[in-house]
């Protein structure tokens, strides 16, 4: 045997250990004189004979394998569920596989049955047991038994959060739920996702709340609105910093030039150029008396006044 075959055929012995690693009884393994897949056990005897083309990494309990660039895929135990005819098989989410033959996609199931014939041009994995087709440019929505709960009329659908697909039409944005119902037609020129079973929608550079009924519980009258901390989100008017609840309602009044974000229950803000401590209902925990102010909430804060720094309990009481 020459060096290069003998090179070769270690690198074909290297590929099978790490891909043996990446299982627990079951393992890969890639003959180097055949150079085809099959499966053997901890002791290496053979579970399936190698007769596979490739053979990808398993996931959520079954391999992909591929024979004469059709793919296919077999269980842990080496039983063939779906013999090798697909053009291409994706990973497997939640129990179900997209699928490809040509340039259209579908789904088959785990037990390899076809939930969804090849027919969309794009098909994206299922999440919380929705998946995103489009077809000729326009994006639908489907379910795990395969039916099209939404028209394919979008330009773009955002994945499941908290039970609502964010969905674009003619660049304004809407939601929909779960059976594919328009709970806020598409009218907002920019929104983002559920949170807490709110969502932050904004027209013109204004922004407001709504809730999971799609009514709107704030004005869209901010100019900025940032993610939930704990169910409140900081928002600003006018150069004014405060926070709101879930329900809409102004919590933290604002006034604040500056509000830090909360750590624990308390956060820095300033007035002006001084500074002190809020917690998350506003009251004031420090009094806004000092020229900065960093945080190290539930032990300390540091604080400059007059040139001096020194730090504070929580109470406000000088501990150096």
């Amino acid at each position: 045997m020459n060096h290069l075959k003998l090179n070769k055929h270690l690198l074909l012995l290297l590929i099978a250990f790490v891909f043996q690693t990446k299982t627990i009884a079951q393992e890969a393994y890639l003959d180097p004189e055949t150079e085809k897949w099959g499966l053997i056990d901890e002791d290496s005897n053979y579970i399936l004979e190698p007769k596979y083309d490739k053979m990808f990494a398993p996931e959520e309990g079954f391999f992909i394998v591929v024979t004469n660039n059709k793919y296919g895929f077999i269980d842990l135990t080496g039983k063939e569920i779906l013999a090798p005819k697909y053009n291409e098989i994706f990973s497997p989410k939640d129990g179900f596989f997209v699928i490809r033959i040509g340039h259209k996609h579908g789904v088959i199931d785990q037990n390899g049955k076809e939930i969804v014939s090849p027919k969309y041009d794009e098909v994206y994995v299922f999440q919380d047991g929705l998946a995103i087709v489009i077809l000729n440019g326009k994006w639908g929505l489907i379910n795990t038994s395969g039916k099209q709960i939404t028209p394919l009329k979008y330009d773009k659908i955002y994945g499941v959060k908290e039970d609502f697909s964010m969905v674009v039409l003619n660049n304004k944005t809407g939601f929909v739920d779960r059976s594919g119902k328009e709970i806020v037609q598409p009218k907002y020129d920019d929104a983002f996702g559920f949170d807490k079973g709110v969502a932050i929608v904004g027209n013109k550079d204004k922004w407001g709340l709504i809730n999971a009924k799609g009514k709107e519980i704030t004005p869209l009258k901010y100019d900025k609105i940032f993610g939930l901390e704990e169910n409140i989100s900081q928002v600003t008017l006018n150069g004014k910093s405060g926070y709101l609840d879930t329900t809409g309602k102004e919590v933290i009044p604002l006034k604040y030039d500056i509000i830090y974000a909360f750590e624990g229950d308390y956060a820095p803000a300033s007035i002006g150029n001084k500074w002190g401590l809020i917690n998350r209902k506003g009251d004031v925990i420090i009094p806004f008396k000092y020229d900065s102010m960093t945080c190290f909430c539930g032990e300390r804060v540091e604080v400059e006044l007059n040139g001096e720094t020194f730090s504070l309990n929580i109470k406000g009481e000088r501990i150096d």
